[in-house]
């Protein structure tokens, strides 16, 4: 009989096996509370991994249907807004690249966005309220999962 490691069994668990809280669409925000977790990842970062899972599912050969690539589905018209602000020159192609994607997504939040209001970050990679929705539900994973895993670490 195979064994499964533990760290697989406790994803599974916290992917399947909770009631996803309601997301309201409306403007009150109700974000998911990172208190006794985040010894490890800061709330921007964690936000960063749930549009990632969102958008690519962890993926930086993604390619979407509306020539959106890499793990955070950045399209042309992002990165000519990051050339605009920066001066720099990407390319469209550099959103295959895990660590250029970061750093598009950081540079053009920092310049848009510069308080790193979580709602705005959302809104600015893409304004559907069922995006919205994903993402949230997607940093209360992460969040659950990060809680796991610093446990198991303690």
């Amino acid at each position: 009989m195979k064994s499964v490691p533990i760290i697989a069994i406790l994803a599974w668990i916290c992917v399947n096996c909770t009631t996803p809280m309601p997301i309201p669409v409306e403007t009150e925000y109700h974000f998911p509370e990172p208190t006794k977790m985040i010894d490890t990842l800061t709330q921007w970062q964690a936000l960063q991994l749930a549009i990632a899972l969102t958008e690519s599912r962890f993926n930086p050969d993604a390619e979407g249907t509306a020539d959106d690539r890499g793990i955070l589905q950045i399209r042309p018209i992002y990165v000519a807004e990051v050339n605009r602000i920066t001066g720099e020159n990407y390319q469209p192609t550099d959103a295959f690249d895990i660590e250029k994607s970061l750093e598009m997504f950081a540079l053009l939040q920092d310049y848009h966005n510069p308080e790193h209001d979580i709602d705005r970050a959302i809104w600015l990679h893409n304004k559907s309220a069922n995006y919205r929705r994903n993402v949230l539900d997607n940093l209360e994973l992460i969040y659950r999962m990060e809680r796991v895993r610093n446990a198991l670490t303690k």
